[in-house]
């Protein structure tokens, strides 16, 4: 970290404020486009205020079909009547991946099959949003959810009291500060291997990845199993038996914070559940679905866990 970013650390602290990085998405990154079965896949933008001025999110809508013409931003013909308003589960990618992470595509895939919309952004930092990862930190993340959820509440199409939210990493461990600071914004709430050691690694200088001072600070300060229960809806979590970087202690922990949760331990996998990531797929879709009061579907094709796209996640993620 150079003098300029100390001096600003210096001056958050004196000032109480939170400078953001905001540097423009250079474009570099692609992705391949997305052709969900019998549904529609639209990039998305949205822009949230800052203090250093406008940052832009990235991401990716996709409705299941029947979609109405309006059910994507920038339509403005109304929506048919006998066409019913569809829920929609919010995704959080974690720290070192992005929104097209292939799970995601994966996950988003079964869902629409089961007539569940999809909403994922690139984190401030990440992919193709704006920002620095260097100046990534959690609260600027909940903050991004907030602008998301904003969003996503007021899409045609979308019934505004059915929409979750799923966290994998510290996406999980964001995705549950925001529940809990918001709980009536989130119909239910989904983590896979929640990073609810990342404060603990922080406080103790023992995160391996190269973030800025700040991140540091302020994730050392965050108190996920104190603030978890706040959140007193439906509650889904999966975490690996061989996970390196989140123990089954402090996931008992957090499922034990909640009231009314359900906690899956699959052994023999580890971070990223790859070796388990089919049975993964289907217990979020029941979970939803039950939730959602939506009839069941057969297991999709696609999630079969032979299937290309389930090897193990990086450590790094």
């Amino acid at each position: 970290m150079d003098l300029q970013d100390i001096a600003e650390d210096i001056k958050d602290i004196a000032e109480g404020t939170t400078r953001e990085d905001v540097t423009a998405n250079d474009g570099s990154v692609t992705y391949p486009p997305r052709s969900p079965h019998n549904a529609t896949s639209r990039d998305i933008a949205i822009t949230r205020e800052t203090n250093s001025g406008p940052l832009t999110l990235r991401g990716t809508l996709e409705m299941p079909a029947p979609a109405p013409a309006d059910a994507l931003p920038n339509d403005t013909t109304s929506q048919a009547d006998d066409v019913r308003p569809v829920p929609l589960l919010v995704m959080v990618h974690g720290i070192m991946t992005n929104r097209r992470m292939e799970r995601f595509d994966t996950l988003s895939d079964a869902l629409l099959a089961g007539g569940i919309a999809t909403l994922r952004f690139d984190m401030n930092g990440r992919g193709q949003s704006d920002g620095t990862f260097e100046r990534m930190t959690i609260p600027r993340e909940m903050r991004d959810l907030e602008q998301i959820f904003a969003f996503a509440r007021e899409l045609p199409g979308v019934d505004s009291a059915r929409v979750a939210l799923l966290g994998h990493s510290q996406g999980g461990l964001t995705s549950l500060l925001y529940a809990a600071e918001h709980p009536l914004d989130v119909a239910a709430l989904v983590l896979t291997s929640p990073a609810v050691s990342i404060p603990r690694a922080c406080s103790e200088r023992e995160f391996g990845y190269p973030v800025g001072k700040k991140y540091l600070r302020t994730a050392a300060k965050l108190r996920p199993f104190a603030k978890a229960g706040a959140y007193e809806g439906p509650v889904c979590i999966f975490h690996g038996g061989d996970d390196p970087l989140v123990s089954d202690k402090d996931v008992e922990r957090l499922f034990n914070a909640y009231s009314n949760a359900d906690l899956h331990m699959l052994a023999g996998t580890g971070h990223g559940l790859g070796e388990r990531y089919g049975e993964v797929v289907d217990a979020i879709v029941r979970f939803l679905q039950t939730q959602f009061a939506l009839p069941s579907h057969a297991r999709p094709v696609s999630c079969d866990p032979d299937a290309p796209g389930f090897e193990e996640a990086p450590a790094a993620e």
